[in-house]
């Protein structure tokens, strides 16, 4: 085989490596097993393919892919870093190239194996297309398997991918939006926030794009809780200072629970401001249609919302 693809696992990769022909290149996929790359053997590997959710990369990255890279040159030829929607970055150490390829980012059913397609494609393409193109073909057909579970539905999404050219695939483009670029755009969280409330909801999705690197702000949180009892001023300068928040974010997302004046006042101030609004209905009871009318999506469906996040501030 001139090409192997190794997937990282609770055995001893370098009894495997050394069974292995050293005419062929292996690629490897470091998962969560690996915590350091001393367990790897120098120049054997010719591509390392990890993900913004291993250990490794929260380990060594510091807010520059380049110095991240750094990290890896003496173990293999091409580094992968697979940045679930926001796209991939490659290094290519031989000829001191970076390349960025976005993702087609779009509401997913699943994600288990969605990274292994894409390695496998890259690899199966790389010798003939380049380290670009294959890069590129990969990841829509890596999107091609994340929106469905039934194999017949991803056969005919492949074969249909591959049969386009791959010059009419990159041209359609896709989401970019770098891990360390995420939290530079605040995104501000619409939403009934108080004590006394079941927060659940808004909990999730907070938590869900912190995953994610993003910087949500919960102006209830930060800018403090008001009471019956509070007074015109104290009131004054909540309003003051949620509106200037707001008006440093760049993406308003509503937790729409209940019919929270607040929240509804926040959502029409931020679309007058010309800021892309979402709305997060877990409930199902958006019908009014100022609501349904103004944001730019609304669904009950957190990773349409989330997806919808990458692709708004990735226009940024």
């Amino acid at each position: 085989y001139t090409d192997v693809i190794l997937i990282s696992g609770n055995y001893d990769l370098n009894a495997v490596a050394i069974e292995i022909s050293n005419d062929a290149k292996i690629h490897i996929d470091l998962s969560n097993n690996i915590k350091d790359l001393k367990q790897l053997v120098e120049g054997r590997y010719h591509t390392i393919f990890l993900s913004t959710s291993s250990k490794l990369f929260k380990k060594h990255y510091k807010g520059s892919f380049l110095d991240f890279c750094s990290y890896f040159e003496k173990y293999c030829k091409l580094l992968v870093l697979k940045e679930n929607r926001g796209g991939s970055r490659i290094f290519d150490f031989k000829n001191k190239e970076p390349f960025q390829i976005p993702s087609i980012t779009q509401p997913i059913v699943h994600s288990v194996g969605v990274g292994d397609v894409f390695d496998a494609c890259f690899v199966s393409k790389y010798r003939e297309f380049g380290i670009k193109k294959a890069a590129y073909l990969a990841s829509w057909l890596a999107s091609e398997y994340a929106v469905t579970t039934f194999p017949d539905d991803f056969k005919i999404g492949a074969r249909r991918v591959l049969k386009t050219k791959i010059e009419d695939i990159i041209s359609m483009g896709g989401c970019i939006l770098p891990w360390e670029k995420r939290p530079l755009s605040d995104i501000y969280i619409a939403a009934p926030d108080f004590d006394y409330l079941d927060r659940s909801k808004i909990d999730l999705l907070v938590d869900s794009l912190s995953y994610h690197n993003f910087s949500p702000r919960r102006p209830v949180q930060e800018n403090g809780q008001l009471s019956f009892e509070s007074t015109k001023e104290e009131k004054a300068l909540a309003c003051s200072k949620d509106i200037e928040l707001l008006k440093q974010c760049k993406l308003l997302i509503v937790v729409y629970i209940n019919d929270d004046a607040g929240t509804l006042i926040e959502l029409g101030y931020a679309a007058a401001l010309g800021i892309p609004c979402l709305v997060f209905d877990p409930y199902n009871k958006a019908n009014n249609c100022m609501l349904t009318e103004i944001p730019n999506t609304v669904s009950s469906d957190l990773d349409v919302i989330i997806s919808e996040v990458f692709n708004q501030l990735s226009k940024n």
